[in-house]
């Protein structure tokens, strides 16, 4: 007999002595020395799952005796009621968030581009299915894992119009690029001479994109045309408008003081920018740098904080330097 399936008798020869002994017990009270117990056996090789002593019929007045539930705790999800929404909006005098004419978007001119060139929705790719392959790969797989993966027998007879890695990733530079990036090199100088009694510096390299770009791209995105906010509001819980509600920048009374001070026809495109220590990219050879992201106050909160909205685009990265031309007390 196994270990478990000993236990599992032990386990069930006590819990039938403690049946016993509650029967017992509501009958005659306490029980004492002298009353019939049936002596624990911890042989376990002798436990006999039918014990006669401990035989829970009729005959003892215990039979389907009811177990307490388990113990567990639970959370029920209860939906949140739907509160009243009263807005008032600002005065058609400011011209919040007017449309002064129609043009294409950087969505627009890309496609139109494709449509001039004879290319599908999917750039340089044959169809949807080797796009989302190439997609995934890009994704979630290294170099060297794709190269793997692209040689493997299977994948090599599939067809593909990019059998290694190199066809793979000169098809993605076909992609239209977005927004173009900048650098721009900053020499900074330490108080530390080299043998020359030259002072000693340090160059670092600032990547980025032109801000007013990044705002165009975010404003000009057809996904975010439902989510978009020109035109700020005052938010109320009632009718009488006592009870004020700000859930977005556009609800609150910066937007809108800011809005009595500008001229008729303008809008508030508020910017915000952030950074994710936690995120150090490794440029080439040693040097690093910190991501900084930029996104506007127009976007509600949650496309904002949602990664797969992209309602934040990456602006530039922040060079780290080595200051090793600065002294230590510099």
């Amino acid at each position: 007999m196994s270990p478990n399936c000993e236990q599992m008798r032990h386990h069930d020869h006590l819990a039938k002595r403690k049946l016993w002994r509650a029967s017992h017990l509501g009958q005659h009270g306490t029980i004492g020395q002298a009353d019939n117990i049936p002596p624990v056996n911890n042989n376990l090789m002798d436990i006999d799952m039918t014990d006669t002593h401990l035989d829970l019929d009729a005959q003892d007045g215990v039979k389907d005796i009811a177990l307490p539930p388990p113990r567990r705790a639970s959370v029920e999800d209860v939906p949140e009621p739907s509160a009243e929404r009263y807005a008032q909006l600002c005065s058609s005098a400011h011209g919040a968030g007017a449309t002064f004419g129609v043009a294409k978007t950087l969505f627009d001119i890309i496609r139109d581009e494709q449509i001039l060139q004879g290319a599908e929705v999917w750039g340089p790719f044959r169809d949807d299915k080797q796009w989302q392959l190439a997609k995934w790969l890009i994704k979630n797989v290294g170099h060297s894992q794709a190269e793997e993966f692209l040689k493997l027998g299977v994948i090599q007879g599939s067809g593909l119009d990019y059998p290694n890695k190199d066809r793979l990733y000169k098809a993605v530079d076909e992609l239209p690029s977005g927004l173009d990036w900048q650098c721009k090199e900053i020499v900074q100088t330490g108080d530390l001479k080299n043998a020359n009694r030259a002072a000693l510096t340090e160059t670092l390299e600032v990547w980025y994109r032109d801000p007013m770009d990044c705002i165009r791209e975010l404003l000009g995105n057809p996904l975010f045309a439902k989510t978009l906010a020109y035109a700020l509001e005052q938010v109320y819980r009632d009718k009488g408008g006592t009870n004020r509600h700000i859930n977005e920048m556009w609800t609150a009374d910066w937007w809108w003081n800011l809005q009595q001070e500008m001229s008729a026809g303008s809008t508030i495109t508020p910017v915000i920018l952030s950074s994710d220590k936690t995120r150090l990219s490794q440029f080439r050879e040693d040097k690093s740098a910190w991501p900084i992201y930029l996104t506007i106050g127009n976007l509600s909160k949650e496309v904002r904080r949602s990664p797969t909205m992209h309602g934040t685009v990456l602006l530039g990265y922040l060079p780290v330097g080595k200051f090793n031309c600065f002294s230590k007390g510099a």
